[in-house]
């Protein structure tokens, strides 16, 4: 009769499957951000005059004020979850 694991690990295990997916995609998120944005300028610095990259620049940086610190305030928090559910993990 083959062993089957107890309810309580099945949905630890699910918590932490779920938690991970949340801090991959996340950071995903935000390095995408960071990572689109600088070469989407980059790429066409030399084409821009100083004064329109400028203002695109800062048009993008207020655009994306709000959501960025949401977005890497809730990056943060899932890490830290993350954390305490691998220690927790480890533990046992």
């Amino acid at each position: 009769m083959p062993r089957t694991r107890p309810v309580r690990f099945q949905v630890e295990t699910n918590v932490m499957r779920v938690a991970h997916f949340a801090y991959v995609y996340l950071y995903a998120l935000v390095a995408g951000v960071f990572w689109g944005t600088w070469f989407s300028l980059s790429r066409s610095r030399a084409e821009l005059a100083s004064a329109t990259f400028l203002e695109v620049g800062h048009t993008m940086i207020q655009n994306l004020g709000v959501p960025m610190s949401l977005l890497i305030s809730l990056s943060i928090v899932v890490n830290l979850g993350v954390a305490i559910l691998v220690r927790a993990d480890v533990q046992c």
